[in-house]
């Protein structure tokens, strides 16, 4: 018997309406000033429990002060961009109504979790990257969310 469904968070319950794809941007800017930003990095932008700003110094990515307040802004704008799908609410209403418990799971900076939580505040689990420092596909993530919500994993 299913008693907990879980949901990626973007492209599945929530649209960036305005993308701005700042952390993108940032490592474009860590490659500019010569810094060997490889694929790890990208690993650690979505592991590590920190700010954009301080994501920026972990990684030696040195910004003035105009170039900080720009990609800030940038982030700004993509997070005030996040909205939920009207079918997800929909659809998280019915689950809810079921019975089931809700998660969501889903790869992240820090800065993106307050969006996905205020947008579905009645979810009973969320287990982002940053908060757990692994990625997903890394099934440590879902067993951590499984725990949390008290339910057995099961492969399907």
């Amino acid at each position: 018997m299913i008693s907990a469904v879980v949901f990626d968070a973007f492209g599945t319950v929530v649209r960036i309406g305005q993308r701005t794809n700042p952390y993108g941007a940032l490592l474009k800017e860590g490659r500019r000033q010569g810094l060997a930003l490889t694929p790890d990095s990208t690993h650690f932008v979505m592991t590590a429990n920190l700010s954009f700003d301080q994501v920026a110094d972990h990684l030696g990515i040195e910004l003035s002060s105009s170039k900080r307040a720009e990609m800030s802004d940038a982030l700004g704008d993509e997070l005030a961009s996040i909205e939920p799908y009207p079918d997800a609410v929909e659809v998280y209403d019915r689950l809810q109504e079921a019975g089931l418990l809700i998660g969501i799971c889903s790869n992240l900076a820090q800065p993106y979790g307050p969006v996905i939580r205020k947008a579905f505040p009645h979810v009973q689990c969320h287990a982002f990257s940053f908060e757990l420092g692994v990625m997903k596909p890394d099934s440590s993530i879902y067993l951590s969310l499984c725990r949390k919500l008290g339910v057995e994993a099961r492969h399907a």
